[in-house]
C-alpha cells in the first residue's frame, strides 16, 4: 500500500507538470455540450430547453457535475485543471493493483510494477485528455478499478459490490463503455469455470453493477422514455422508432474500420504521424504496435523453444489460469468490440492502458531482468517523446490564466432578460446558457440535427417560439455581419434571413449584441465571438426550383449510399445560394451550391470531392457519392487516395 501511494505522488506530480505544459482544451465538446449538460439538469432546463446542445442535449449529465461544480466556482482557470487532473490521475491506483497481481509484491520485482504503470501511464490518447474537460479518463479508471477487484483472489465482498457500483456508474454515464461491461462479465463467467471465482463473490460485483446503473442512469432513462419514447433518446432510434428524431441508427462510423486490413493493420496505424485515423487529432501511439510484434516474437519464441525456458507454465488449463493471459485476452477483445462500435480510441482508454502492462510482461517473459530494464526503460522513453514532441498536447490547446476556464464576456442585458436562443451551427455554443439569464430557454435552430417544419418536434418548437414571442433571439458565429453594410455584409445577411425563413422569422439587426470568448494562445489575448439578435415575424417563403432540386439531389445520394449518408435528416437547410445537410453516422457534409456543383466535405478538414452539378446529381448522372466519399475518408485519414 505504501508503493501505491508513492507511485500515485509520484505520478500525479508528473501529470500536473504535463497538463502545465500543454495547456487547457476549451475544445469543441466543452462549449457545445459538457459545460450545458450538468447545467440543464440543476437547473431544470433539461425539461424545457429543445435539443440545446444538439444530438448531444439528451446524454446523461451526471459525469459533467464534477466540472460544472468547478466552473460555477471564482477560480482561475489552472485550478480546474489541476482538480481535473487530480481525479483523472486516480487511474494509477487500480494500475497498481493489476501491475502487483501480474507480478505479486516482492522487492525484487518493483521495477517492473514501475516500468508497468508508467508505460500503461503514457498512454498517448489518455494524455491527451488528462486535466480536460472529457468523461473518458475518470470512466478508464471506474473501469480498471472494477477489472483489478474482479480478478483479486482476496477482495472482500463490499469492495467486490463497490467495484460493480463503478462500473455501472461508468456505463451510466457513457453507453460505450457497455463493452467493457460485457467483457467483465465473460471474464467473470471465465473465472467462475476455473474455479477462481466463486458465484457468491461475484453476486457482489453483479448487483452493485446492476443497482449502480438503475440510480445512475434509470431516472434519466426513464424521463427520456416519458419525454420522447425512447429510454436513450436519440440512440437506438431504429427500434423505438421515436417521431422527434431520424427512425436510423445513430452511429459514429468515421474510424471504424472498413475492410479486414483495417482491423489487423490498426495498431500500425495507431503508430503514424496522421490524424484522424483513431481519434479526433494527431495522436501517436507506437506501443499497441510494439505488443502485436512481442506476441508474435513470444509464440514464434514458444514454439522453437518447445515451450520451455523461459515461458513457464505453458500447459493449456494452466495458461487459462493466468492473471497475465487473462488480461490479454481481456485487451484483444475490448479492441474488437471498440473498433466494431466506434474504432475512436478515446472510448478504449482502458483497454489501451493495459497495452503497457502487458508489453512489459512480454519484455519481462523474453529477456533477461537487466536487458529487459533496458528495453523497457526505451520504449518508455520513445514513446513519450514520440508522442509528446511532435503530436497533439490538445485539440484547441490554450494557455493557463488566472481567468475562468470560460471567460466569457456576455453583455448585461442578455443576462438580466430571459429570451428564448435560437442557434445556428453545428457547435450550438450551449456552454453560453450558463451565461445568459437562467430562466430562459435554447434551442438548436440550424445544425447537426436541424429543426423540421411539421411533426411532434416542430409542434414542439412552434409552441416554444409562441410562448416567447417578442422575447426570441438568434445567436449565431458570424459576429462580422453586424458591421458594415458592404456587400458580403448584405449578401451575408440576406443568406441568413432565407436560412431561417422557413420558421417564420428573420434577424432584426438593430437589436443585436456581441458575445465574446476570450482566449489565451501563445500568450497573446485573443477573442472568438457570438451575435445575439432579436428576430422578428416574416412570411414563410415557397419553395424555389433549386431548393426542389437539391432534395431530389440529397434523395439520390443517401440511396447511392445509405450507410454512409445517415441518418436521414429531418430537414434540408437551404440560405437560398447553396443547400446543405450534415450526416451524423459519418460526419460527411454534402452541399449543393446554386449554379456550382455538389460536393462531399468533412467538417474537421478542408478536402472536398465534387460530384457534379445538383441536376446532373438529381437525375443520377454523377459521380458516384460512394466511391467519392471512400476517397474523401482516405484523404483525411492521409491515406493515398
Amino acid at each position: 500500500m505504501r508503493e501505491r501511494y508513492y507511485v500515485f505522488c509520484a505520478g500525479l506530480v508528473l501529470l500536473l507538470g504535463w497538463v502545465a505544459l500543454a495547456g487547457r482544451d476549451v475544445s469543441w465538446d466543452l462549449i457545445n455540450h459538457h459545460a450545458y449538460l450538468p447545467f440543464s439538469l440543476f437547473s431544470g432546463r433539461f425539461q424545457y430547453d429543445l435539443f440545446g446542445s444538439g444530438t448531444q442535449a439528451y446524454q446523461n449529465p451526471l459525469g459533467y457535475v464534477p466540472l460544472y461544480g468547478l466552473l460555477t466556482l471564482p477560480v482561475p482557470s489552472w485550478v480546474v485543471g489541476v482538480v481535473m487532473t487530480g481525479m483523472h490521475a486516480l487511474v494509477l491506483f487500480p494500475l497498481h493493483k493489476l501491475a502487483t497481481q501480474i507480478w505479486g509484491e516482492h522487492p525484487k520485482a518493483q521495477s517492473y510494477r514501475i516500468l508497468a504503470i508508467s508505460l500503461a501511464g503514457a498512454t498517448p490518447i489518455f494524455l491527451y485528455l488528462v486535466g480536460t474537460s472529457s468523461i473518458d479518463p475518470i470512466a478508464s479508471a471506474l473501469i480498471l478499478f472494477s477489472l483489478a477487484i474482479l480478478i483479486s483472489a482476496d477482495a472482500s465482498k463490499r469492495m467486490r459490490l463497490l467495484a460493480g457500483g463503478a462500473l455501472g456508474f461508468a456505463v451510466a454515464i457513457k453507453p460505450t463503455n457497455g463493452v467493457f461491461a460485457v467483457l467483465l462479465v465473460l471474464l467473470s463467467v471465465w473465472r467462475i469455470s476455473l474455479k477462481q471465482l466463486s458465484w457468491r463473490n461475484f453476486l457482489p460485483f453483479f448487483f452493485g453493477f446492476a443497482g449502480s446503473a438503475a440510480v445512475f442512469w434509470g431516472p434519466w432513462a426513464w424521463w427520456l422514455w416519458s419525454r420522447f419514447g425512447n429510454p436513450v433518446f436519440p440512440l437506438f432510434n431504429q427500434i423505438f422508432k421515436s417521431p422527434y428524431a431520424p427512425e436510423q441508427a445513430l452511429v459514429a462510423t468515421r474510424f471504424m474500420p472498413e475492410t479486414w486490413a483495417d482491423w489487423i493493420w490498426r495498431p500500425f496505424d495507431m503508430a503514424q504521424f496522421v490524424g484522424g485515423t483513431n481519434v479526433e487529432g494527431l495522436v501517436p501511439d507506437i506501443r499497441p504496435a510494439a505488443l502485436v510484434i512481442l506476441l508474435l516474437v513470444l509464440c514464434m519464441t514458444g514454439l522453437a523453444r518447445g515451450a520451455v525456458g523461459r515461458m513457464p507454465h505453458f500447459h493449456p488449463l494452466e495458461c487459462l489460469r493466468r492473471t497475465d493471459f487473462q488480461l490479454l485476452a481481456f485487451t484483444l477483445t475490448s479492441y474488437v468490440l471498440v473498433m466494431a462500435t466506434s474504432g475512436n480510441s478515446r472510448y478504449g482508454i482502458a483497454g489501451l492502458m493495459l497495452v503497457g502492462l502487458l508489453a512489459v510482461r512480454c519484455v519481462d517473459i523474453l529477456a533477461k531482468p537487466t536487458i529487459a530494464r533496458m528495453l523497457l526503460g526505451a520504449l518508455l522513453l520513445v514513446n513519450c517523446l514520440y508522442y509528446g514532441v511532435g503530436g497533439d498536447r490538445r485539440l484547441n490547446a490554450e494557455n493557463w490564466s488566472d481567468d475562468s476556464y470560460l471567460p466569457f464576456e456576455v453583455p448585461a442585458p442578455l443576462k438580466d432578460q430571459a429570451a428564448l436562443h435560437l442557434s445556428i451551427g453545428t457547435q450550438t455554443a450551449a456552454a453560453l446558457a450558463l451565461e445568459f439569464h437562467p430562466e430562459g430557454r435554447m434551442v438548436n435552430l440550424v445544425g447537426q440535427m436541424s429543426m423540421p417544419n411539421s411533426g411532434p418536434l416542430a409542434n414542439d418548437l412552434k409552441s416554444l417560439m409562441t410562448e416567447w414571442q417578442g422575447k426570441t433571439r438568434l445567436l449565431f458565429a458570424s459576429a462580422h455581419l453586424l458591421s458594415g453594410d458592404n456587400d458580403e455584409v448584405v449578401e451575408g445577411r440576406a443568406r441568413l434571413d432565407h436560412l431561417i425563413s422557413r420558421f417564420g422569422i428573420r434577424v432584426n439587426y438593430k437589436d443585436c449584441q456581441v458575445i465574446r470568448l476570450k482566449r489565451m494562445l501563445d500568450h497573446n489575448v485573443v477573442y472568438r465571438s457570438w451575435a445575439s439578435c432579436a428576430v422578428i415575424a416574416a412570411p414563410r417563403p415557397s419553395s424555389t426550383v433549386f431548393e426542389e432540386t437539391a432534395r431530389r439531389a440529397f434523395e439520390r445520394i443517401q440511396a447511392q449510399c445509405p450507410k454512409v449518408f445517415s441518418p436521414v435528416p429531418l430537414a434540408m437547410d437551404s440560405d437560398g445560394e447553396s443547400a446543405q445537410v450534415m450526416y451524423l453516422n459519418s460526419e460527411v457534409v454534402v452541399t449543393i451550391l446554386r449554379g456550382n456543383g455538389v460536393s462531399l466535405s468533412h467538417h474537421r478538414s478542408m478536402n472536398r470531392e465534387w460530384l457534379g452539378s445538383p441536376e446532373d446529381v438529381a437525375e443520377g448522372l454523377g459521380r458516384d457519392a460512394c466511391e467519392a466519399w471512400r476517397r474523401l475518408e482516405r484523404q483525411q485519414r492521409g491515406l493515398r487516395p
